[in-house]
């Protein structure tokens, strides 16, 4: 919910829809990770290549010429419309496109499978461009290990859409200006896991990546620019990874990421925002507000998330602000702030709602920089202490510093050894969520630099679990060792739409 629109219902409200509703309105543990998603049976699967040419006077074609673009002289399978292809595409199958404008969406009618998934993209890199003006242009609907690439989605009513859609891959494809208003204008994942969102470029949406009680998707050198809403938003989602996109919105906020109100198809669910974790990010711009609730970096409500390593510079609607306002963001507890540069960003760099909420608080910021950011009148600030968070071991300075300090996130309760490490603190550390190719955090001890990487976290028992077994102290210091000096953002990038 943007807080342009604020409303006004009390707590006592909420607690009435919860009980009639059955709103998820769980404790302070984490929820367990989402089972595995069953993929479809592996099965054997004879390999196709084919083809889709708008510009074949014939179809289907099944003598087409790649070098000529013509049927009757060639060996190869060809249709002159997406929508055809659509509907014999099969597990292992590879959907080459040609160049040119396509009027139907990307919609497969089956699943590949792990070993052999069903691909679309562009032939050789040609110039494909899908503009579907009543239906979102890519459509993943049910369907699983579907990969999508090098494909120009532009000027259709929503980008894309999957729904109950898992394993998939979208990647080095180019989205311009969606349609629609609201979480349609945009790439909304709905009830979809274990999909990634790798190496795009997003330019004029609405909410152009939306995750929505989804969770376990990966999200990644993404480039967002423009959004009439916000640029990334996730919605009573869990265990999602977002890292390394660039971020930038001269209309309204950047990201946004707090539980499910029933708005629009989503369900009504609170306190199951959890675990995400969100690094390597550059937030290089938002638009101006004269308050610090409704143009920001990030307007986080969540719980037990991690944001660390980003880069928030030139905020100018504030870089992250930890909303409290009904309905969806009554919650927000648990998170670990950390690592992060906030340079010259106007409207506070750190701000925090003051709305009595369900639950809220234990939001702890380590070892961040602050340097050159102002109030929303353009005064110089230095980071004001609030209920809501605690700030321990930042960096408060006049210009950029270029080296962050050592931060010992947890330190172990008793000495010991093994590989099982007990701490008082786990929420800052990172298992690789049962992401495929994601690893867990290596950690540092204080007393004897001995290093391990976490493989699981027990939250109930405070625990780490490690790949080898190490040895520590009482009251030893522990911390993450990897990057924390990503270079600053680079420039805008130039769009066109076709």
């Amino acid at each position: 919910m943007d807080l342009c629109r604020f409303r006004s219902l009390s707590v006592v409200a909420i607690l009435l829809i919860t009980s009639i509703g059955g709103c998820a309105m769980g404790g302070g543990s984490p929820p367990p990770p989402f089972q595995t998603v069953p993929s479809v049976r592996e099965q054997a699967s004879d390999t196709r290549l084919y083809y889709v040419d708008g510009t074949l006077q014939t179809s289907p074609c099944p003598a087409y010429n790649t070098s000529t673009q013509s049927c009757g002289d060639g060996r190869d399978l060809a249709f002159d419309n997406l929508a055809d292809a659509n509907g014999i595409d099969r597990a292992g199958d590879t959907i080459e496109i040609r160049a040119g404008h396509y009027l139907q969406p990307i919609r497969p009618a089956n699943s590949g499978t792990s070993k052999s998934p069903l691909i679309y993209r562009s032939y050789m890199n040609e110039a494909v461009t899908v503009k579907v003006a009543e239906e979102p242009a890519l459509q993943l609907i049910r369907v699983q290990h579907v990969t999508v690439e090098s494909i120009h989605f532009d000027k259709s009513l929503g980008w894309g859409r999957l729904e109950d859609s898992h394993h998939n891959r979208i990647v080095g494809n180019t989205f311009t200006e969606a349609l629609a208003r609201g979480t349609t204008g945009g790439l909304k994942l709905v009830r979809s896991h274990y999909n990634r969102v790798e190496g795009n470029s997003f330019y004029r949406g609405n909410d152009s990546i939306v995750i929505q009680d989804s969770g376990h998707n990966l999200i990644s050198g993404n480039h967002l620019e423009f959004a009439r809403h916000s640029l990334i938003s996730v919605r009573c989602g869990n265990y999602n990874v977002i890292r390394a996109n660039y971020l930038h919105n001269a209309r309204q906020k950047a990201g946004e990421i707090y539980d499910c109100e029933g708005v629009s198809d989503a369900p009504i669910k609170y306190d199951v925002t959890k675990r995400n974790l969100l690094e390597f990010n550059h937030f290089a711009h938002v638009t101006g507000s004269s308050e610090p609730d409704n143009f920001n970096g990030i307007q986080y409500a969540a719980q037990t998330g991690i944001v660390r390593h980003n880069w928030f510079i030139d905020n100018q609607g504030g870089a992250i602000h930890l909303a409290i306002y009904a309905e969806e963001a009554l919650y927000v507890y648990g998170n670990r702030i950390y690592g992060n540069r906030f340079i010259n960003n106007r409207c506070h760099a750190l701000s925090a709602g003051d709305l009595p909420p369900l639950r809220a608080g234990d939001n702890r910021l380590h070892g961040n920089v602050f340097a050159a950011n102002r109030d929303c009148r353009g005064t110089s600030e230095r980071v004001a202490s609030h209920p809501l968070y605690t700030l321990v071991e930042n960096i408060e300075t006049a210009q950029d510093v270029g080296t962050l300090p050592e931060v010992w996130l947890a330190t172990t309760p008793a000495a010991g050894t093994g590989s099982t490490l007990l701490l008082d603190d786990v929420l800052p550390f990172f298992d690789g969520h049962n992401i495929t190719g994601e690893v867990g955090d290596e950690i540092e001890l204080r007393s004897s630099r001995q290093r391990a990487r976490v493989t699981a976290i027990d939250f109930t028992t405070k625990s780490l679990t490690l790949n080898r077994p190490i040895t520590w102290a009482a009251g030893d210091g522990v911390r993450v060792i990897g990057s924390d000096s990503a270079a600053r953002p680079g420039p805008l990038r130039t769009f066109t739409s076709q």
